[in-house]
């Protein structure tokens, strides 16, 4: 009995597999499509980067490649912030309004400053050497920031 148990016990795992890995790659399937592509592309100099105009279920990335609304040119007598860093300041897995950078701003307008403005240029998986190098290739000319954290 026992030889005769062995391949329907291996028959019924390899078929709780099989059936696992389907699932598991129908939730994956779905995840992609509601996701609309990936948000990052290759990079020579950074390794990669935000792709401009993305839209996720929770976040997006505007025309200059970083997080939230579009920015337009400073305007006279606005103090633009810029923050940068990594998963932390982009604000993984939260919306575009539940990030720290957003919630800066909003605390600097509830204090009275509403001259201020804060951007979110976080990037997941950033580093020093990237963050020094987005600044220096395309944040600061772009961006015209007063204030980089």
């Amino acid at each position: 009995m026992t030889e005769i148990n062995a391949p329907s016990k291996i028959a019924k795992y390899l078929r709780v597999t099989v059936v696992t890995l389907i699932v598991l790659l129908a939730i994956e399937g779905c995840c992609r499509l509601t996701e609309g592509g990936s948000k990052y592309r290759p990079n020579d100099v950074l390794g990669y980067e935000l792709v401009p105009g993305y839209e996720g279920r929770r976040e997006s990335v505007n025309a200059h490649g970083i997080r939230g609304r579009e920015v337009h040119s400073k305007e006279p007598g606005v103090f633009r912030i810029l923050a940068m860093g990594g998963s932390t300041t982009w604000g993984h897995k939260v919306a575009d309004d539940e990030t720290w950078p957003f919630y800066l701003e909003k605390a600097l307008h509830d204090l009275g400053h509403d001259g201020v403005e804060v951007l979110n240029g976080g990037i997941s998986g950033y580093g020093l050497e990237q963050i020094v190098l987005a600044l220096e290739h395309r944040h600061l000319r772009a961006l015209d920031p007063d204030l980089v954290l």
